[in-house]
């Protein structure tokens, strides 16, 4: 049983990262759909040094809504 009880646990995975700006309404909505569906999600801000850091420095523009 101690076995199972430190998997439960422990947290789940990061699953998916959310590169969005803070007060911005664009990827509300996208991280309502996650949390309700328990998805295990991070947000970053666009211009986080994390973000570039994880992206060796590259860039994207946004794409259609």
């Amino acid at each position: 049983m101690e076995g199972l009880q430190g998997i439960a646990a422990k947290p789940p995975p990061q699953q998916v990262t959310v590169i969005d700006h803070r007060w911005g309404g664009a990827c509300h909505d996208l991280r309502r759909f996650l949390a309700r569906n328990q998805v295990v999600f991070d947000r970053l801000s666009p211009d986080a040094a994390e973000l570039r850091r994880a992206t060796r420095g590259a860039t994207c523009s946004p794409g259609p809504i």
